[in-house]
């Protein structure tokens, strides 16, 4: 009898715990996104908003996952063969960030993107 008392007091508190570690939904996305004054020029994405969020926008058809390193954001693919995706809002200033096509990491430093790019942020 005093071990059911302890299960039935111990389930909610570990339960309880469990819900407290999930992550809490993402704010709404306010729709104002323009491109970022640092693309390189011609092309539209990334996009940034009010809300200090970057949405991108990537072509790669044959792709299999997608994601971009800034706060860890998976893309979703769509059946155009372009890979969208929004992140929770960045600290604001300047981001250095990597895009991780099927477990390659491609830079995306100025230098090395400046070839690459375009075929990549098709609008």
């Amino acid at each position: 009898m005093r071990h059911s008392l302890v299960a039935w007091v111990m389930v909610p508190v570990l339960w309880g715990q469990a819900c407290w570690a999930q992550q809490p939904a993402s704010p709404a996305e306010p729709n104002d996104f323009k491109r970022a004054s640092t693309n390189i020029v011609g092309l539209q994405y990334p996009q940034v908003n009010s809300a200090r969020q970057a949405s991108f926008r990537i072509y790669a058809p044959d792709a299999r996952s997608i994601r971009v390193s800034l706060a860890n954001t998976v893309l979703t693919k769509g059946e155009d063969g372009f890979w969208t995706g929004v992140t929770l809002p960045l600290d604001p200033g300047l981001h250095y960030y990597t895009i991780n096509i099927d477990g390659h990491e491609w830079l995306t430093w100025r230098r090395h993107l400046r070839e690459f790019a375009p075929l990549l942020f098709k609008d």
